[in-house]
């Protein structure tokens, strides 16, 4: 979760963190570096932000919507299930 504040920097409010180490090639380093310094952030919120950035496109990609509280996950290439399919499907079940 985060917060914009009056200054419209992104705070970020977790209930903790974990800490670990991450190897980077030099650089992409650099270039995070940079950014951060350039956005007056820091290292650490830039790579924050571009996780759950990452991460929501990923949710995003796989939910192509919302229906009565359920997410609809996109249609499959080929044909759609038609009428006659679920009919056939019924008489090989009994149903």
């Amino acid at each position: 979760m985060f917060l914009d504040g009056e200054t419209g920097i992104r705070e970020y409010i977790f209930p903790y963190y974990m800490k670990t180490t991450i190897d980077l090639p030099e650089p992409l380093y650099k270039k995070a570096r940079i950014h951060a310094v350039e956005h007056a952030t820091t290292l650490r919120a830039l790579v924050i932000e571009s996780l759950q950035k990452h991460l929501q496109a990923q949710i995003s990609n796989s939910v192509t919507g919302v229906r009565n509280g359920v997410p609809l996950l996109p249609l499959r290439k080929g044909s759609p299930l038609t009428e006659g399919d679920l009919n056939r499907l019924r008489d090989e079940l009994g149903i």
